[in-house]
């Protein structure tokens, strides 16, 4: 079975748009995002509670999404209606015929 058999998640991917800070400094302007769709698969990987201040749940993920999907370490994405963190770098394994596909890792914060 070929990977884009598997990619049968919807998926939305979030990229802020820039705005400033009192300070004049660039930041990100979630309220200007732009958006693209996609397809993906998304599998879990790590929880932990951690408790302090406030109680805080995090989960990872790993979203496998097809080859040369445009995709970055700062965006967000959303899938069946929960938006999550891309938490690192894209990796984008190659072989001698191309790219296979890009893995995101991903982070869900509760809390």
């Amino acid at each position: 079975m070929s990977l884009a058999n598997l990619l049968v998640r919807d998926v939305t991917i979030l990229r802020a748009g820039t705005g400033t800070d009192r300070y004049g400094n660039a930041v990100p302007n979630w309220a200007t995002a732009t958006s693209s769709t996609t397809t993906g698969r998304m599998v879990r990987g790590s929880e932990a509670e951690i408790e302090g201040d406030r109680d805080e749940l995090q989960t990872t993920w790993t979203l496998r999404l097809p080859a040369l999907t445009d995709i970055t370490g700062y965006d967000r994405v959303v899938i069946d209606g929960t938006t999550y963190e891309v938490f690192g770098a894209p990796n984008h394994p190659w072989t001698p015929r191309g790219e296979l596909h890009v893995r995101v890792p991903l982070r869900l914060v509760q809390g």
